[in-house]
């Protein structure tokens, strides 16, 4: 495996866990957001543009190892890499 196809899978599989923080929530956080609140619900707003940016950084880093990986066949297809 050349070092573009291994730098590829460690930043996708970074973008993965990203994209896990910005998923997977603890019980508390869920309660708070789920709670009514007059007007509007602060805790369900910061968590929102939390993650908007942890979305947008792994999918960003999702798609640059993925980019990375077709680079690096790419080259080894074409005979310029071993």
């Amino acid at each position: 495996m050349d070092y573009f196809n291994l730098a590829g899978l460690i930043i996708t599989f970074t973008g993965s866990i990203i994209l896990g923080f910005a998923l997977i929530k603890s019980k508390s956080l869920i309660v708070g957001m789920a709670g009514t609140m007059f007007g509007s619900n602060p805790i369900v707003e910061k968590e929102y543009y939390k993650d908007r940016k942890l979305g947008i950084v792994g999918v960003g880093f999702l798609v640059f190892g993925f980019l990375i990986q077709i680079v690096g066949i790419t080259l080894h297809i074409l005979g310029y890499v071993d």
